[in-house]
Protein backbone atom coordinates (compact mmCIF):
# COMPACT_ATOMS: atom_id res chain seq x y z
CA UNK A 1 0.00 0.00 0.00
CA UNK A 2 1.35 3.42 -0.88
CA UNK A 3 1.32 6.30 1.59
CA UNK A 4 -1.56 8.00 -0.27
CA UNK A 5 -3.67 4.88 0.02
CA UNK A 6 -2.75 4.54 3.69
CA UNK A 7 -3.72 8.18 4.36
CA UNK A 8 -6.99 7.74 2.53
CA UNK A 9 -7.74 4.52 4.37
CA UNK A 10 -6.93 6.05 7.77
CA UNK A 11 -9.09 9.10 7.07
CA UNK A 12 -12.02 7.03 5.85
CA UNK A 13 -11.79 4.75 8.89
CA UNK A 14 -11.77 7.73 11.25
CA UNK A 15 -14.71 9.28 9.39
CA UNK A 16 -16.62 6.00 9.66
CA UNK A 17 -15.88 5.83 13.40
CA UNK A 18 -17.15 9.40 13.82
CA UNK A 19 -20.37 8.66 11.95
CA UNK A 20 -20.98 5.47 13.93
CA UNK A 21 -20.40 7.29 17.21
CA UNK A 22 -22.80 10.10 16.20
CA UNK A 23 -25.48 7.57 15.26
CA UNK A 24 -25.08 5.78 18.61
CA UNK A 25 -25.47 9.07 20.48
CA UNK A 26 -28.56 9.98 18.45
CA UNK A 27 -30.11 6.55 19.07
CA UNK A 28 -29.47 6.89 22.81
CA UNK A 29 -31.11 10.31 22.83
CA UNK A 30 -34.16 9.01 20.96
CA UNK A 31 -34.46 6.22 23.54
CA UNK A 32 -34.23 8.75 26.40
CA UNK A 33 -36.94 10.90 24.79
CA UNK A 34 -39.14 7.82 24.46
CA UNK A 35 -38.64 6.97 28.14
CA UNK A 36 -39.44 10.58 29.05
CA UNK A 37 -42.68 10.52 27.03
CA UNK A 38 -43.62 7.16 28.49
CA UNK A 39 -43.02 8.32 32.06
CA UNK A 40 -44.87 11.57 31.42
CA UNK A 41 -47.83 9.66 29.98
CA UNK A 42 -47.88 7.26 32.95
CA UNK A 43 -48.09 10.06 35.53
CA UNK A 44 -51.02 12.34 36.04
CA UNK A 45 -50.86 16.11 36.08
CA UNK A 46 -51.73 16.03 39.80
CA UNK A 47 -48.73 13.74 40.46
CA UNK A 48 -46.44 16.08 38.57
CA UNK A 49 -47.78 19.09 40.48
CA UNK A 50 -47.25 17.34 43.84
CA UNK A 51 -43.75 16.20 42.92
CA UNK A 52 -42.27 18.40 40.14
CA UNK A 53 -39.00 16.43 40.26
CA UNK A 54 -40.61 13.27 38.84
CA UNK A 55 -39.40 14.04 35.30
CA UNK A 56 -36.37 16.23 36.08
CA UNK A 57 -33.79 13.42 35.98
CA UNK A 58 -34.78 12.33 32.49
CA UNK A 59 -35.14 15.93 31.31
CA UNK A 60 -31.58 16.67 32.50
CA UNK A 61 -30.25 13.54 30.76
CA UNK A 62 -31.87 14.60 27.49
CA UNK A 63 -30.40 18.12 27.77
CA UNK A 64 -26.90 16.75 28.40
CA UNK A 65 -27.21 14.26 25.52
CA UNK A 66 -28.29 17.05 23.15
CA UNK A 67 -25.31 19.20 24.16
CA UNK A 68 -22.94 16.24 23.78
CA UNK A 69 -24.23 15.51 20.28
CA UNK A 70 -23.76 19.17 19.34
CA UNK A 71 -20.10 19.10 20.40
CA UNK A 72 -19.44 15.80 18.62
CA UNK A 73 -21.00 17.21 15.43
CA UNK A 74 -18.84 20.34 15.73
CA UNK A 75 -15.74 18.19 16.25
CA UNK A 76 -16.69 16.17 13.16
CA UNK A 77 -17.14 19.36 11.11
CA UNK A 78 -13.75 20.61 12.29
CA UNK A 79 -12.18 17.25 11.41
CA UNK A 80 -13.69 17.48 7.91
CA UNK A 81 -12.47 21.09 7.46
CA UNK A 82 -15.91 22.71 7.29
CA UNK A 83 -16.14 26.33 8.48
CA UNK A 84 -17.87 26.88 11.82
CA UNK A 85 -19.98 29.71 10.41
CA UNK A 86 -21.62 27.26 7.99
CA UNK A 87 -22.38 24.79 10.75
CA UNK A 88 -24.15 27.11 13.17
CA UNK A 89 -25.35 30.15 11.28
CA UNK A 90 -28.13 31.05 13.71
CA UNK A 91 -26.70 29.76 16.98
CA UNK A 92 -26.75 32.32 19.76
CA UNK A 93 -24.61 30.40 22.23
CA UNK A 94 -20.92 30.10 21.40
CA UNK A 95 -19.68 26.55 21.99
CA UNK A 96 -16.98 25.76 24.50
CA UNK A 97 -13.60 24.98 22.90
CA UNK A 98 -12.93 22.60 25.78
CA UNK A 99 -16.08 20.57 25.06
CA UNK A 100 -15.12 20.30 21.38
CA UNK A 101 -11.64 19.17 22.45
CA UNK A 102 -13.22 16.53 24.73
CA UNK A 103 -15.38 15.34 21.81
CA UNK A 104 -12.25 15.07 19.66
CA UNK A 105 -10.78 12.92 22.44
CA UNK A 106 -13.58 10.41 21.92
CA UNK A 107 -12.08 9.80 18.47
CA UNK A 108 -8.41 9.96 19.62
CA UNK A 109 -7.82 13.24 17.77
CA UNK A 110 -6.85 15.50 20.69
CA UNK A 111 -3.17 15.55 19.78
CA UNK A 112 -3.98 17.10 16.38
CA UNK A 113 -6.07 19.97 17.76
CA UNK A 114 -5.12 22.29 20.61
CA UNK A 115 -7.26 24.94 22.32
CA UNK A 116 -5.87 27.78 20.20
CA UNK A 117 -6.61 25.96 16.95
CA UNK A 118 -10.18 25.23 18.07
CA UNK A 119 -10.72 28.85 19.16
CA UNK A 120 -9.36 30.10 15.82
CA UNK A 121 -11.79 27.78 14.02
CA UNK A 122 -14.67 29.11 16.10
CA UNK A 123 -13.63 32.69 15.27
CA UNK A 124 -13.85 31.96 11.55
CA UNK A 125 -10.44 30.68 10.52
CA UNK A 126 -10.81 27.89 8.00
CA UNK A 127 -8.84 24.78 8.67
CA UNK A 128 -7.37 22.95 5.73
CA UNK A 129 -9.82 20.48 4.36
CA UNK A 130 -8.36 17.03 4.23
CA UNK A 131 -7.87 16.25 0.58
CA UNK A 132 -7.94 12.60 -0.23
CA UNK A 133 -5.87 11.12 -3.01
CA UNK A 134 -8.03 9.78 -5.84
CA UNK A 135 -9.08 6.17 -5.81
CA UNK A 136 -7.37 3.98 -8.35
CA UNK A 137 -9.42 3.32 -11.46
CA UNK A 138 -9.58 -0.37 -12.27
CA UNK A 139 -10.15 -1.52 -15.81
CA UNK A 140 -11.23 -5.15 -15.45
CA UNK A 141 -11.25 -5.86 -19.15
CA UNK A 142 -7.48 -5.41 -19.49
CA UNK A 143 -6.48 -6.05 -15.87
CA UNK A 144 -4.52 -2.80 -15.45
CA UNK A 145 -4.82 -0.19 -12.74
CA UNK A 146 -4.69 3.52 -13.55
CA UNK A 147 -4.90 6.50 -11.24
CA UNK A 148 -8.10 8.52 -11.62
CA UNK A 149 -6.09 11.63 -12.51
CA UNK A 150 -4.80 9.95 -15.64
CA UNK A 151 -1.41 8.91 -14.26
CA UNK A 152 -0.23 5.36 -14.67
Amino acid sequence: MSTNEEQRSAFLMKRMEFRTYIRRLADAQRQQKGEFRQRKASTTRADRQKNPDILNGLRTDITHARANIRYVLLAYAMFRGKPYAKMEQKCHEKPSPYEIWVALGEMDLQEQYDKERIEAWLEGETLPRIELPPLPKIDLSIGTIEMAGGGG
